[in-house]
């Protein structure tokens, strides 16, 4: 380890811990904290860089580095108050930063210079032209990177216990808005000036014409693939999974299934089927359940009430495998799916991931493993002990966003979720059965469907922060508007704040609890 602490963004001291060779560390004294990065890294790529506000000195818990960095292609940090940002990037960002819990590990890649770990490898795999502000450049790496594979977490624990509050940056606005333009989008900065306008009454067409100037830093970010930690597979022998199936209707689709568990080169210990009547009196379907050997314990629950919440919430229940495989009835996966998915998490110290999952003739979008905000219910691998704190919130039964809201409740427990885009899932996209049955929803009536729908409002007002939340609500306003509203804007304005005050209404009900909807054959 290479310890590096700064004040203000200059390197003060330079220590190192395990190297064994000499390293003249009046080298970078005196130099901006970017630039040792680079420079350090260049030379040591193999070594893992902490940088640390030297006030903070006396706090950083050097102990826990080998348990919150295992490869190259991680980066950690902690900031103890707000965010570089002051949090106006909320308006534009819905990404794994949705509404950072502080207390815990936490999937974003909004970094920090107060505190923070990285390999070498990671700065000496970049290209920079223009030293930046080191708030601006660890972001800058951070969300230019994390979409190819790069995991970013903030951590609270590379600080001890009582650390002392200190003066930390918030980038200044030319510098909020020339990051947008180079490390984001164009288009949003457009989108953030209109914002800022309309819910903070500020006008900044200054800074948004000096951060035009120099809207080009000309630096290159990439990453290194080959970092990436090998699959481990050998996987021990002993490792045990248990699958959760709820299903509706879908008996024909639960057998092919249930071929493909039992095909596993390492197969499932325990299968738990959550069947639900689909009509008054029909009982149980699935005769095959018992008529047939399958190599694995089969527990079926029947139930007559309806609602894949309530079905995988009954499920959870019954598990008791270290791994857990959350999966819709109409897939198919290859004998080596398992294996595949274990020996990448392994490899990578993670607990949970969401798979690929096409339909026939889709094509895959990201080729590379990466953090994401979305967790799929039905496709997804994730440790027991996670599944232990988190159930499915009926409030969204029959409706949408249950899962990324359950993948919301896991994040808020400290534990990241990431996609693997191999292998791949094949979603036959049952025309029979399933859950998104026709259901009377108390906001629709017979000629109009509420929008946005009430379920999905709820996820939003749960799990965004308050700038993200006004900042969404902008955005789905200018896409009405470009679709429905053009030839009476003043109109559309009205209803869409009708509609969407109406829509929160019944989210804020489903999640007290006064609104339920609940569907049973009895």
């Amino acid at each position: 380890m290479i310890l590096i602490y700064h004040k203000q963004g200059v390197i003060r001291q330079v220590e190192s811990e395990v190297l064994n060779e000499s390293i003249n560390f009046e080298n970078w004294v005196g130099k901006k904290l970017v630039e040792g990065l680079l420079e350090i890294g260049d030379s040591y790529p193999e070594a893992k860089l902490i940088w640390c506000r030297l006030e903070l000195k006396e706090w950083l818990n050097l102990n826990v580095i080998p348990e919150i960095i295992h490869h190259h292609l991680e980066m950690v940090s902690y900031r103890l108050e707000g965010d570089p940002f002051d949090f106006d990037l909320d308006y534009i960002d819905y990404s794994t930063s949705i509404k950072v819990q502080k207390g815990v590990k936490y999937p974003t890649w909004k970094m920090s210079s107060t505190v923070g770990v990285a390999f070498g490898s990671l700065f000496k795999e970049l290209e920079i032209v223009n030293i930046e502000h080191e708030d601006y450049f660890l972001n800058a790496i951070a969300k230019r990177l994390q979409p190819y594979g790069l995991l970013c977490y903030q951590d609270p624990s590379l600080l001890k216990p009582n650390a002392p509050k200190v003066e930390e940056p918030i980038l200044e606005f030319p510098e909020v808005f020339r990051f947008i333009w180079s490390e984001v989008a164009a288009k949003w900065v457009y989108f953030f000036f209109i914002a800022k306008i309309h819910f903070e009454k500020k006008w900044m067409l200054a800074d948004l014409v000096r951060a035009y100037a120099k809207r080009k830093s000309g630096n290159s970010y990439k990453l290194n693939q080959k970092r990436r930690p090998a699959p481990i597979y050998q996987i021990a022998s002993d490792i045990k999974i248990d699958v959760l199936i709820p299903s509706l209707g879908r008996e024909e689709y639960v057998e092919q299934f249930l071929n493909d568990l039992k095909s596993q080169s390492i197969v499932p210990t325990k299968i738990i089927i959550v069947e639900q009547e689909k009509e008054m009196n029909a009982g149980c379907q699935m005769a095959f359940l018992t008529e047939k050997d399958w190599p694995f314990e089969i527990k079926h629950i029947f139930s007559r009430r309806s609602g894949a919440c309530y079905a995988r919430n009954e499920g959870l229940g019954y598990i008791e495998s270290e791994w857990v495989f959350l999966a819709d009835d109409d897939i198919r996966i290859q004998p080596d799916f398992f294996k595949q998915v274990l020996s990448q998490l392994l490899s990578m110290r993670l607990e949970a991931a969401t798979v690929s999952c096409l339909q026939k003739d889709q094509k895959e979008t990201h080729e590379q493993i990466h953090q994401t905000r979305i967790f799929g219910a039905g496709c997804s691998m994730v440790k027991k002990h996670i599944l232990d704190s988190v159930r499915f919130d009926l409030a969204y039964e029959f409706g949408y966003a249950e899962d990324s809201d359950f993948g919301a409740q896991i994040r808020n427990l400290g534990h990241d979720v990431v996609y693997l885009p191999n292998p791949t899932i094949l979603h036959l996209k049952a025309p029979v059965g399933g859950f998104r049955e026709p259901v009377t929803f108390p906001w629709n009536t017979e000629d109009k469907r509420l929008k946005p729908s009430p379920t999905v409002m709820l996820f939003w007002y749960k799990h965004f922060s308050e700038k993200q939340f006004l900042g969404n609500k902008l955005m789905i306003f200018i896409n009405f508007l470009l679709k429905m509203g053009k030839k009476n804007p003043y109109a559309f304005l009205s209803k869409f704040n009708k509609d969407w005050d109406l829509s929160l209404q019944f989210a804020k009900k489903l999640q007290s609890g006064q609104l339920q909807l609940i569907k049973t054959n009895e």
